[in-house]
């Protein structure tokens, strides 16, 4: 399957050439140029507990966690380390506000079944991670503020990633939409 990594060396683009046209003082061509990511082919991911679902996504949005990894946007001082590094492990597939189809459902998946359409829950917290008992923040829903976002069953990191071909992912949390709004 094809995904949009980061984390990775860019392909080589060409300088903007600054006599025949603008793009020199274009900051985005400028930066899109030396972000580390591309698309690129990907192995499947395989089931990391047997209580995941695989998703094909339909639709992927792009928040402001996603853009200010891809424009590099860090704030002021960019000669310290990236301060999101904490909240991802490289290379990430990009992409986790999602609308999926369910095409696989793991053995000990409960809740959704093959073909349904679901919202993501992308954040990662103990219930994809396989840790019991769950934090407080995680026992009461509040999945954004999970203390275990480094530890379990998956690499550092807040949020999954998706691409075309459908990532693996754990359906916590995910919300499945009414026929209503699926057709």
């Amino acid at each position: 399957m094809r995904a949009l990594v980061y984390g990775v060396r860019p392909d080589l683009q060409p300088e903007p050439d600054p006599v025949n046209s603008n793009d020199s003082d274009n900051a985005l061509l400028t930066g899109l140029a030396r972000t580390p990511m591309r698309l690129q082919e990907v192995d499947d991911p395989p089931f990391l507990g047997p209580d995941w679902v695989v998703l094909r996504p339909r639709l992927s949005g792009i928040c402001g966690s996603d853009a200010k990894q891809v424009f590099m946007d860090f704030g002021e001082d960019v000669a310290r380390d990236n301060p999101m590094g904490d909240f991802f492990s490289m290379p990430q597939v990009l992409g986790h506000e999602v609308v999926a189809d369910v095409v696989s459902v793991g053995p000990e998946a409960e809740g959704v079944d093959i073909g349904d359409r679901v919202v993501l829950n992308p954040w990662l917290s103990c219930g994809p991670r396989g840790i019991s008992p769950q934090c407080p923040a995680c026992e009461v829903g509040d999945f954004s503020l999970c203390w275990n976002f480094a530890k379990g069953r998956v690499a550092p990191g807040i949020h999954s990633g998706t691409s075309p071909s459908g990532p693996e992912r754990r359906h916590q949390g995910d919300v499945r939409l009414p026929v209503r709004l699926v057709h």
